[in-house]
C-alpha cells in the first residue's frame, strides 16, 4: 500500500541535484515546442493549443500526480484580453518503478499537454494575437533536474479558422482519459460534524474482452492521502480497492476526487476518467 501525495520529493534529491546541475540542464534533456491545431483563428471559435515535450531516452517527466516521488509537470498559458482557456489536459500516464520500491506516474519519450482556447466574439478580423505558454518540469533517470521553457505563438485573425496540425492533436486526444459510466463505485464514508474524515472504496468494471494490463492512477490533492489497497483482474472483471484520508487540519465537506483507470487492449492504451464524489452528507454511496 503506497500513499499518493502531491509533490512528495525525497530529501536526498538536494544532495545530487547540485552536482548534477553542473553537468546538464533540464532543457538539455527535454525540448519544449508550442503547437496548435489552427494556423489562423476566428472570433468566438474555440481551438486547441499545447506544449509538446520531447524527452531524452531513458528519462521521464511527471503526471499531475507524480506518485511516491517527483514534481508534476505544469503548463500555464498567457492569453490576450477576452480569451479563456480550459483546463490543461494530460494524456494517460505511465507507471514508472523507481529505485527503493517507489512508484511514480509520468511520461517518457514525448507527451503533448493541451488546452482548449476560446477567443472573444468581438475579435477584429485582420489583426494578430499572441498566446504564450510557460512549461516547467522535473526530468529524472537515476538523477533528476528541473527544467522550464517560455514559449509563444502568433495567430492571424480570419473570418473562419484555418486548420493545421489536426493529426498531431488527434493522436494525443485519443490518449486522454474518456468519460464513462462503465465503472461502478461503492464508497463508504466516515464523516463527523458534516466534515469528511476518511473513505474506503471499490471500483468495479466488467470487460467485454479482458485487457492485457489494468492500472489505476489517483489524481493529486492537497487535502487528502490516497492509498491503493489492491487491484486485481479475474473472471472478466477488474476491481480496485482504495482508502482516502483527510490530512490533519483539512476540512473537506464536499469534494470530487478524480482518477484514471487505464488499460491496454489489442496493443492500444486507453484511459477512463473516473471521478469519485466524497459527500459528507451521505454516509455511504454506490452506483
Amino acid at each position: 500500500m503506497k500513499p499518493m501525495k502531491r509533490a512528495i520529493f525525497p530529501c536526498f534529491v538536494g544532495l545530487w541535484f547540485i552536482a548534477f546541475a553542473c553537468v546538464a540542464r533540464g532543457s538539455d534533456l527535454v525540448s519544449a515546442e508550442m503547437l496548435s491545431d489552427v494556423s489562423a483563428i476566428a472570433p468566438g471559435k474555440a481551438f486547441n493549443v499545447g506544449v509538446k515535450l520531447k524527452i531524452a531516452p531513458g528519462w521521464h517527466v511527471y503526471w499531475v500526480n507524480a506518485g511516491d516521488t517527483g514534481i508534476p509537470t505544469k503548463i500555464t498559458f498567457t492569453l490576450p484580453d477576452g480569451f479563456t482557456a480550459g483546463a490543461v489536459q494530460y494524456p494517460v500516464p505511465q507507471r514508472i518503478d523507481v529505485t527503493g520500491g517507489m512508484v511514480s506516474y509520468g511520461y517518457s519519450d514525448e507527451v503533448l499537454l493541451m488546452a482548449t482556447i476560446t477567443p472573444p466574439t468581438n475579435l477584429k478580423v485582420g489583426t494578430s494575437i499572441t498566446i504564450g505558454a510557460k512549461a516547467s518540469w522535473l526530468v529524472c533517470k537515476e538523477n533528476c533536474i528541473k527544467g522550464d521553457a517560455k514559449l509563444e505563438q502568433a495567430f492571424k485573425v480570419a473570418a473562419v479558422p484555418l486548420a493545421d496540425g489536426y493529426a498531431e492533436f488527434a493522436k494525443w486526444q485519443a490518449q486522454l482519459p474518456q468519460a464513462t459510466d462503465r465503472v461502478k463505485q461503492d464508497v463508504q464514508l466516515d464523516a463527523a460534524g458534516g466534515q469528511f474524515k476518511s473513505a474506503s472504496g471499490k471500483l468495479i468494471i466488467k470487460w467485454d474482452k479482458a485487457p492485457d494490463k489494468v492500472e489505476w492512477f489517483p489524481d493529486a490533492t492537497d487535502q487528502m492521502i490516497v492509498s491503493t489497497n489492491e487491484l486485481k483482474t479475474e473472471n472478466g472483471q477488474s476491481t480496485v480497492t482504495f482508502k482516502i484520508d483527510a490530512l490533519p487540519g483539512e476540512k473537506v465537506s464536499d469534494a470530487v476526487f478524480n482518477s484514471v483507470l487505464a488499460y491496454t487492449l489489442d496493443g492500444r492504451r486507453v484511459g477512463l476518467a473516473v471521478p469519485i464524489r466524497l459527500n459528507s452528507s451521505n454516509q455511504s454511496q454506490g452506483h
